[in-house]
């Protein structure tokens, strides 16, 4: 069975008008790239310097063959200088 076009119309309808909200968003949001807006958002969080530190540890110790997870997890202190 068809879909009545009266039904179509007004899908179509609500369509073009979220598609006109969505655009008027970005317009609105000045083109700034979602990841340059979250730009130093972790600074001196010591959650994220912990997730940090313990993939620096998996990448070094697949450099070096070992296994895939750091030896210890360590928390780190706040304020804890970066590598």
């Amino acid at each position: 069975m068809a879909p009545d076009k009266n039904s179509m119309e007004s899908r179509l309808a609500d369509v073009e008008e979220e598609l006109r909200r969505i655009k008027q968003l970005l317009a609105v949001q000045g083109g700034t790239p979602w990841w340059k807006q979250m730009v130093g958002s972790h600074e001196n969080d010591p959650v994220f310097a912990e997730i940090v530190r313990l993939g620096r540890a998996i990448r070094q110790g697949r450099r070096r063959g070992g296994k895939n997870r750091p030896a210890s997890s360590k928390r780190v202190r706040k304020g804890a200088d970066r590598e």
